[in-house]
């Protein structure tokens, strides 16, 4: 009786442990915005989910946790001289920076 006691406390923390662990295939995912206005709104797809679109000005950061394989992020706003920058941080590091004016997108960024 004893010793089914240790083994059912034993099962159990090991169960209660894995349930709450971080799963191997969550990704943190980090994105950045940075423009050089700060008066120019940009319309900003693929960084919020639940979200078609946000609007933003100057710089923008936002972290969420995905599951997903990949993420793509596009930026766009009304004005030519708008420089806009986009970088994909996955777990920490660097994966994807582009710049350009009115329309820039990071295309496909697998996160394996």
């Amino acid at each position: 009786m004893k010793y089914l006691r240790w083994i059912v406390a034993v099962g159990l923390w090991a169960f209660i442990s894995l349930s709450c662990s971080k799963s191997d295939n969550t990704n943190e995912v980090r994105f950045v915005i940075d423009s050089n206005t700060t008066e120019i709104p940009i319309r900003v797809y693929g960084a919020q989910p639940g979200t078609s679109h946000i609007v933003v000005k100057n710089h923008f950061e936002n972290t969420i946790e995905t599951d997903e394989a990949l993420v793509v992020l596009d930026a766009r706003c009304d004005d030519h001289n708008t420089l806009v920058s986009l970088e994909v941080y996955v777990n920490g590091k660097l994966k994807k920076r582009v710049s350009g004016n009115m329309w820039v997108t990071t295309g496909e960024v697998w996160l394996k």
